[in-house]
């Protein structure tokens, strides 16, 4: 017999601790901070297409729209002006 120790079996990989998934709002209350006009169509909208221009359909004058690439534009841009989330009880600024 031998008196080699028995060699410990290989890692297959390395074990990650995992974070819970963030969840990232779908939707907001945005308007036109000069009344000039927005306008897109996309699928992610509430009816399928936005109309952003002078007074909206919330008390503040905000409109519901999806966080779509070209909303999140508008919004970097200045051409649109982020009010709140759109979700009950949504606290406008």
């Amino acid at each position: 017999m031998s008196d080699r120790k028995p060699r410990p079996s290989k890692v297959q990989g390395t074990v990650k601790a995992t974070e819970p998934p963030v969840t990232l709002p779908t939707t907001a209350l945005v308007r036109s901070p000069d009344g000039r006009p927005y306008w897109e169509r996309n699928a992610e909208h509430p009816g399928g297409e936005v109309w952003v221009a002078g007074h909206g359909s919330e008390p503040s004058g905000a409109v519901r729209v999806a966080l779509t690439d070209g909303v999140r534009r508008a919004i970097r841009e200045g051409r649109l002006t982020r009010v709140g989330e759109a979700g009950d009880g949504a606290k406008l600024e």
